[in-house]
């Protein structure tokens, strides 16, 4: 990388005019962008001027334009754009395509600047036309313009198999570089907000371990950030905080531009389910303009739960509803995004406004989106019920997030379902559940849930000491599950494991237990 950096230098001295200036300038700019960001925008900053006043080449103009967004520079990023639509009619078929790509982008990741654009042709809602977009798909190698149009409509309409599909074929198809990056981001996110996270997880390890082999400190960060995204709509708090921190230690906070959000907004979420501090200690300043993105919003959110975790009610509120404000103004209002309606429900139940928080469950629900985030909406809207009707609601909330796999909300699902269960004199089922809640909120890492459950619970619930400590924890979940009355075969399918496996489990189970059968379960443990 140093020896290209120095080659592109000395290429640099022997330009002969501006044309091959701009050139060398962004070539190098290009190879500094993937070990350091904000370096690269110090070799393009002197062709500003250029690109404003349109003596730039239309694909020199572009990739400053791209710059310029990255760096949160959107007046640049804007003129620019203005500046090449005045000469559209002028531009050649490769570079009419990269200016129907970045503009389907801005749609996705910087909504409000869509407007700003469009004002200059007088379309409501820019969209490529049928015969720009064959043009930018040839032009870009395909799978380009697939994975950002993908991406914009799962945000607006919601994912179906086709999008899944869609993303699984560009992430087979594209090659990691510089130029693809985007792409691959764009395709795993489809899968995280369709509801395939396990996919994307397994993907985006595997470029992880290219960028760390190609010594690509960008790449691997960026990868990174992506990673945490996932492993937050995964309830995996540790590897999100994991992943996030690497983000923010393999390039400068400060070169991040508005991307900061991503990795910034993970650590938030991480960390406010585990309970750890380390957000404080992380020099990551926050420009604006990321409050105009895609990025801003998830920022938002994180910061709205991290608020409620802390007991700012009105301050997580503020946030959540200007997250959830500016979702409904970009028309990206999915919730496998962002469920903003479901913790501004938690938020609106605590403040007594329960009519409020009823009508953003409800409107959480008739949304499109996967099992987990139906599951987060049936919390949501059991909360707003009496003590008496909530466990059907959470019931049902509990089966699709354990169907789902996501061990977190389940965690908080089954928080509240013993908390329902209490409330109702239901002692029994309650110290049960709160044993499952316990143990879940331990493998999550979910620290604050899991001292809340045990001071709650006192002295009802010492299931992990005495006798019943000698499980492990794959037996004492398939005991818990026998106990409350499961069939093998129910146990068997919610738990994604054979019935024999079942069956095993609960054989060395009621050895360990000394009891006969599923009969004496709940005696021995405490049920």
């Amino acid at each position: 990388m140093g020896c290209a950096l120095e080659c592109l230098r000395l290429a640099g001295l022997a330009c002969e005019d501006d044309d091959q200036r701009a050139t060398v300038a962004l070539l190098r700019a290009r190879v500094e962008w993937r070990i350091n960001p904000g370096a690269a925008l110090r070799h393009v900053e002197p062709l500003v001027p250029a690109l404003l006043t349109g003596q730039l080449p239309s694909q020199h103009a572009l990739t400053l334009v791209k710059l310029m967004l990255w760096h949160g520079r959107e007046d640049d990023a804007t003129a620019g754009l203005r500046e090449l639509e005045t000469r559209r009619d002028q531009l050649d078929a490769q570079s009419l395509a990269g200016l129907d790509l970045i503009r389907e982008y801005l749609q996705a990741n910087h909504p409000p600047l869509v407007a700003r654009i469009s004002s200059l042709d007088g379309a409501d809602g820019w969209r490529p036309k049928a015969s720009a977009l064959s043009v930018a798909a040839s032009a870009t190698d395909g799978p380009l313009l697939p994975a950002v149009t993908t991406l914009t409509g799962v945000l607006r309409t919601g994912a179906n198999h086709d999008t899944v599909r869609t993303a699984e074929w560009v992430l087979q198809a594209t090659p990691l570089d510089d130029v693809t990056l985007g792409s691959l981001e764009w395709a795993l996110l489809v899968l995280v907000y369709a509801d395939r996270a396990d996919i994307a997880a397994s993907w985006c390890d595997q470029f992880l371990r290219e960028a760390a082999l190609r010594q690509a400190p960008t790449w691997q960060a960026m990868l990174s950030g992506i990673r945490a995204e996932v492993a937050v709509h995964q309830g995996d708090s540790p590897a999100a905080e994991q992943h996030a921190r690497a983000a923010l230690t393999l390039i400068p906070g400060w070169t991040w531009g508005v991307g900061i959000g991503r990795p910034l907004s993970a650590l938030i979420a991480a960390t406010t389910v585990t309970g750890s501090h380390a957000v404080d200690q992380v020099a990551a300043p926050i420009p604006d303009a990321m409050f105009q993105t895609r990025f801003g919003l998830q920022y938002l959110y994180a910061r709205g739960q991290q608020r409620l975790s802390h007991g700012r009610l009105h301050a997580a509120l503020d946030d959540l509803l200007t997250c959830g404000r500016l979702m409904t103004a970009w028309d990206i209002d999915l919730p496998s995004f962002v469920p903003w309606r479901v913790e501004a429900a938690l938020t609106l139940v605590r403040l007594g406004r329960t009519a409020e928080a009823r009508a953003l469950a409800d409107e959480h629900l008739s949304r499109p989106g996967g099992g987990r985030v139906r599951g987060m909406g049936l919390r949501a809207l059991a909360a707003t019920l009496d003590a008496r009707e909530r466990p059907p609601v959470l019931l049902a909330a509990v089966d699709i997030l354990q169907e789902r796999g996501d061990r977190l909300q389940l965690a908080y699902a089954l928080a509240d379902l013993s908390d329902a269960h209490r409330r109702s004199g239901e002692l029994t089922k309650a110290r049960m559940i709160t044993r499952r809640a316990v143990l879940l909120a331990q493998e999550c890492g979910a620290e604050p849930l899991r001292q809340r459950l045990t001071d709650r619970s006192g002295d009802d619930t010492p299931g992990y000491g005495g006798i019943a400590a000698t499980l492990s924890a794959a037996e004492l979940q398939v005991a818990m599950l026998a106990a409350s009355g499961r069939t093998n075969r129910e146990i068997a399918k919610k738990l994604y494991i054979t019935v024999s496996t079942v069956e095993q489990h609960l054989t060395r189970a009621y050895r360990k237990l000394r009891v006969n059968g599923r009969a004496d379960l709940p005696v021995i443990l405490q049920v």
